[in-house]
């Protein structure tokens, strides 16, 4: 039996699915403007068109399967989680609960599509292409610089390491110490993650040295005094406090 293919019927079905594509992709993009106008800026919507724009580009097919508010949705937390805009005062009622109760989607779901566009555009805290004008990300990743030793720092507060004696004696005892220190200017977010990450490092440092665990942390008391707590010797506090010196820090 000869089959006979029916060209119509292929080039009408290809021309209903490009215009359900085109349907679906107005649908979306007016969907994340209606959202940012209400809850975010002109700024962020931005952002989120241009997440929508790259997505078209890696497929034009893109937007045919899934339903447009779990597009909009996943593309407005993407670029939100990588703007810190959930942490914002600016945007206090705007959060991963309202978002998809605005939408009318599970959490999962816009969690999963989230993740998968994440990984299709690499969008991360440090890829710029997806920041905010005037995010706070852009400061922090213009301050950063990579040392000889291949550690990521505050290039503002870099020196060179001094050289430590890593012999401490075994007689010392780990006990619980903590000292106050002021930073030379506000500490903002990017300074305070910073932060984080050398007191992260020094303690890594110290375990390296004889096994035994170290808890290092922070507290803020005002926008520039931390008080800094250690399990560790008191010479290894003593090397802590002349660490983050280094960085802008004044002990007291």
């Amino acid at each position: 039996m000869k089959v006979v293919h029916n060209k119509k019927n292929s080039k009408k079905q290809k021309s209903n699915k490009n215009s359900n594509c085109r349907e679906k992709n107005s649908e979306i993009e007016k969907l994340i403007k209606d959202f940012c106008k209400v809850y975010l800026d002109e700024k962020c919507e931005g952002v989120c068109l241009k997440i929508k724009k790259d997505l078209l580009k890696k497929n034009q097919d893109i937007y045919c399967r899934g339903k447009s508010n779990i597009w909009a949705a996943s593309i407005i937390w993407d670029m939100s989680r990588v703007n810190f805009l959930i942490d914002s005062f600016e945007f206090l009622n705007f959060d991963f609960d309202s978002l998809c109760e605005y939408f009318d989607t599970k959490k999962s779901t816009v969690g999963s599509k989230a993740s998968t566009i994440r990984k299709t555009l690499d969008i991360s805290y440090l890829n710029d292409d997806y920041l905010v004008e005037d995010s706070p990300m852009l400061d922090f990743l213009s301050g950063l610089m990579v040392t000889p030793e291949g550690f990521i720092v505050n290039k503002g507060f870099y020196e060179e390491e001094i050289e430590f004696n890593n012999d401490i004696p075994e007689f010392e005892e780990v006990q619980n110490y903590y000292f106050d220190a002021v930073y030379s200017s506000k500490l903002g977010k990017s300074e305070l993650m910073q932060l984080d990450y050398l007191l992260d490092k020094k303690s890594k440092e110290f375990i390296a040295r004889d096994g035994v665990d170290r808890e290092i942390y922070f507290e803020e008391l005002d926008s520039k005094t931390i008080s800094v707590y250690a399990n560790c010797s008191l010479l290894e506090m003593q090397e802590l406090a002349d660490f983050i010196k280094k960085y802008g820090f004044r002990v007291l």
